[in-house]
């Protein structure tokens, strides 16, 4: 009897095993390896003017925590791929006792088979994609960037994430190095000619990027199955493409456009400790099309003590994904002049631009 018994809890085992291929918490305790996965947004390298000791960017090297991100993972052997978790939804950590860059969600597990995986996650702001369900999108999503970046909520899902990486055996932890795909702009406000610091730190004083389109068609892409895979694969090449472009609201888009997020930057103060503004905003890669007969508006800044500013672009202008384009902004009281730099948002020190700016 206890050899029948035996036998049958064997057999019981065996079963539950062969049942445990679904991403899901299998029977075959003591053999179950957990998906457990971290994100970065920094691959290591110096960023040249990132390195304000005033001045937190938002979402700079983590994930903000309580963003969402969609997680694929295919099953992969030596011949195939197959989809193995769909839609997979995440929160960005952090609970109690959790690290930097950690994700909470549901439990999902390697496959019982031993294959590797390859895995492939997104954060944006679109719709159409139903948790645990939804497969790798085949047609484009429809990113929207806010048109008011002004709290940080909305600045950080304005910000179009995509990370991957592709066979990868068991481990504890699965790091996930995301990429930028959009571009951002960023200001630093400095006193000019009859303007004070005060007066650009006012509660009323914002900043706006104008005449931008704020949506985008982006189509995800993977890897190709069998080309080359290393786990050291980097994701640039195969992040996936930017189609049609458009116009939430043309009219806010003239004349209020999207409104940066601020913060103070004591680097500029004045004689009696006022310190003036730095501001951010995530921004639809695009070509801003003007001419020297009829320069565009580009930059507004809107003081609280009254009045309008403009910087004006009088030759096309032309915004990059996965780059950064900071411009220090000298307010005088008769309009703004203004100075830029380029760079890689995700490491070197990039190019120099000098920007042709008119007040």
């Amino acid at each position: 009897m206890k050899y029948r018994n035996l036998l049958l809890a064997t057999s019981a085992l065996l079963t539950a095993a062969a049942c445990s291929n679904d991403g899901t918490a299998p029977e075959e305790v003591g053999k179950s390896v957990e998906l457990r996965l971290t994100s970065s947004l920094s691959d290591g390298q110096t960023r040249a003017f990132d390195t304000d000791a005033d001045i937190t960017r938002l979402q700079g090297e983590q994930i903000a925590a309580g963003e969402k991100v969609y997680a694929w993972v295919d099953s992969r052997n030596s011949t195939t791929t197959s989809a193995y978790v769909n839609a997979w939804e995440l929160t960005a950590g952090t609970a109690a006792g959790e690290a930097d860059g950690s994700f909470r969600g549901d439990t999902h597990y390697y496959p019982s088979s031993g294959d590797n995986v390859d895995i492939y996650c997104i954060h944006g702001n679109f719709t159409g994609i139903t948790a645990g369900t939804t497969a790798f999108p085949e047609t484009a999503l429809t990113h929207t960037v806010a048109l008011d970046q002004s709290t940080p909520a909305n600045y950080q899902k304005s910000d179009l994430l995509y990370g991957s990486v592709q066979n990868q055996a068991r481990k504890t932890s699965q790091p996930i190095l995301f990429k930028h795909k959009l571009a951002k702009v960023e200001v630093k406000l400095k006193v000019g000619t009859g303007t004070t610091v005060a007066q650009l730190t006012n509660e009323g004083t914002t900043v706006h990027i104008l005449n931008t389109k704020n949506r985008v068609q982006w189509l995800p892409v993977k890897q190709d199955a069998f080309a080359s895979v290393t786990p050291a694969t980097t994701i640039p090449a195969y992040g996936g493409t930017l189609g049609d472009l458009s116009f939430e609201d043309a009219t806010t888009a003239a004349t209020t456009g999207i409104s940066m997020y601020l913060q103070k930057d004591a680097s500029v103060a004045d004689a009696i400790g006022n310190i003036a503004v730095f501001g951010e905003a995530i921004v639809v890669p695009q070509t801003l099309e003007a001419s020297t007969a009829t320069p565009l508006n580009f930059i507004k800044v809107h003081l609280a003590s009254g009045g309008d500013l403009y910087a004006k672009i009088d030759a096309d202008k032309e915004f990059e994904a996965g780059k950064k384009y900071l411009y220090t902004i000298t307010v005088n009281l008769s309009g703004i002049t203004l100075t830029s730099s380029i760079t890689d948002w995700d490491g070197g020190t990039g190019d120099n631009l000098e920007a042709n700016l008119n007040n």
